[in-house]
């Protein structure tokens, strides 16, 4: 169980398929408490439209990462931003309800809507 709070969020929140390389996804965490502690963000799943994004797992999983991503200091936050995933989040024109998910917490949903 993790003891920081995450937000996620997305922008643009509404694009077309052409403008899909232009979309930011974030995951925000902050450390609440008093001690150092591992968030374990590599844990974090992203649910879209209720289903487990098997590219957010690569993305969350791997590649160079700030110290504080396993070691969160007290009063502080980590950041990351990932700009390749829309074709993968988004293989269609739809809207599309994005939840992250750490331990048992869930963020509320963020939705991004995709246009011809």
């Amino acid at each position: 169980m993790t003891s920081v709070s995450v937000s996620l969020r997305a922008e643009p929140a509404e694009l077309t398929m052409p403008e899909r390389h232009t979309f930011r996804l974030s995951l925000d965490a902050l450390n609440p408490g008093d001690r150092t502690v591992d968030p374990r963000l590599h844990r974090a799943r992203l649910l879209v439209n209720g289903h487990e994004s098997t590219a957010w797992s690569l993305a969350v999983g791997n590649g160079r990462r700030p110290p504080e991503w396993t070691a969160l200091p007290p009063g502080e936050r980590v950041t990351m931003t990932w700009s390749a995933l829309a074709a993968a989040l988004f293989p269609r024109p739809g809207t599309y309800d994005l939840v992250l998910t750490l331990d048992e917490t869930e963020t509320p949903a963020v939705r991004v809507v995709v246009r011809d």
